[in-house]
């Protein structure tokens, strides 16, 4: 366990929805009653179904009793509801470790954990940052370990005992005429939909498509095709949403939604061109017209990321999508996904080449959006 001197880097428990805003706004907050440090870098340690430390940052100043209503004024879930006290960490921009450190044999971070940066970086599982102080923890330890490898080995022992079941039942159903005309007859009616069949335990259907098809259902809803006229190829823009609405923006001010509408429109006006917003789940919490967003995701003018995943990380898979299909792409965001480039080298080395950036006209007193320029790519 670090000393108190070691204590440089605090390592907080998210879920995906609270990393994915602490990551765009650059800002995490805690309530004061949970007395944490003061600290050089603040950690993240994602919750199910990333279970590790992925993700850090440099704490560039600290804000200390700050009122909730003045941090969030329009209510957002990034802390808990109240008008409590806030800490308040600003962070500069969010670096990757190299390799998270995942939770291993142990128990999931419950609650925030202070270590060293060298620890960090080194380490590549929690047992390794925060090794088990007694005994009993350590045995402890070692029995998840042995459990995991029990239930490892059966399931080798089950899937080979299945593989050579399957040529024997092969054999069987070929033997007489009346066995391979019964066998396709079984399966029709273990899933007919009379209900007579045995039951599936678990979701049905529906509710159960792994994440696979989810991914390619929703890519599939965006890069349907869509009408367009005149002539030429098509260009289809994969805005990130959220960067556009919050950018020029402070946690305190919220997005705005009129900074995204004015890009869209200016998209809209290229001849031939198809434009698809895609937002974090979290962005609902920090915009100012709230309801005119979610009116705009329940019309699918705007595709809202799933709560698990970021929107960084969709736009990205989106515009892939698009260009194996042979599509003229473009990301516009003032994002440079340098974290996403290095960790997935050299998946999405094409980025820079498709990306095109912009940036907002303001008027005079500098609280009016008049105009939008987008870079030439």
């Amino acid at each position: 366990m670090p000393s108190s001197g070691e204590r440089e880097v605090i390592v907080v428990p998210v879920h995906e929805e609270v990393f994915a805003a602490a990551r765009q706004l650059r800002v995490l907050v805690i309530p004061v009653t949970q007395r944490v440090g003061d600290v050089k870098y603040v950690a993240f340690y994602r919750k199910a179904p990333t279970s590790a430390i992925t993700h850090f940052a440099p704490v560039l100043r600290i804000e200390k009793n700050v009122r909730y209503r003045d941090m969030f004024p329009s209510g957002t879930e990034v802390g808990k509801r109240g008008d409590m006290p806030l800490k308040v960490y600003h962070l500069g921009p969010m670096e990757v470790l190299e390799r998270p450190v995942k939770k291993g044999w142990s128990a999931p971070i419950a609650g925030a954990r202070y270590t060293d940066i060298e620890s960090l970086r080194n380490g590549r599982y929690i047992d390794e940052v925060w090794p088990p102080e007694t005994e009993a923890a350590k045995e402890k330890l070692r029995q998840r370990q042995r459990d995991h490898d029990e239930r490892k080995r059966r399931s080798k022992v089950s899937d080979t005992t299945r593989s050579t079941r399957e040529p024997t039942q092969g054999r069987a159903a070929t033997k007489g005429g009346e066995a391979a005309e019964g066998a396709p007859k079984k399966k029709r009616r273990r899933g007919h939909r009379g209900g007579r069949g045995r039951k599936r335990k678990g979701p049905t259907a529906p509710d159960a498509k792994p994440e696979a098809a989810v991914e390619r259902t929703a890519l599939e809803q965006v890069a349907a095709p869509r009408p367009h006229s005149g002539r030429g190829p098509k260009v289809h823009y994969i805005v990130d949403g959220a960067n556009v609405a919050m950018e020029a923006r402070k946690m305190k001010e919220g997005g705005l939604l009129r900074q995204l509408e004015l890009l869209v429109e200016k998209l809209r006006l290229v001849p031939n061109s198809v434009v698809t917003v895609i937002v974090d789940a979290g962005l609902r919490h920090h915009i100012d017209r709230q309801k005119d967003l979610e009116r705009m995701i329940e019309r699918r003018e705007v595709l809202q990321a799933p709560a698990q995943t970021q929107a960084d990380e969709f736009i990205l898979m989106t515009a892939e999508f698009l260009r194996k299909r042979g599509e003229t792409v473009r990301v516009v965001s003032n994002d440079t996904y340098s974290d996403y480039i290095k960790r997935y080298k050299p998946r999405f080395n094409w980025v820079h080449d498709v990306q095109e950036q912009f940036m907002f006209i303001l008027s005079p007193d500098r609280e009016d959006v008049l105009d939008v320029m987008i870079s030439i790519n």
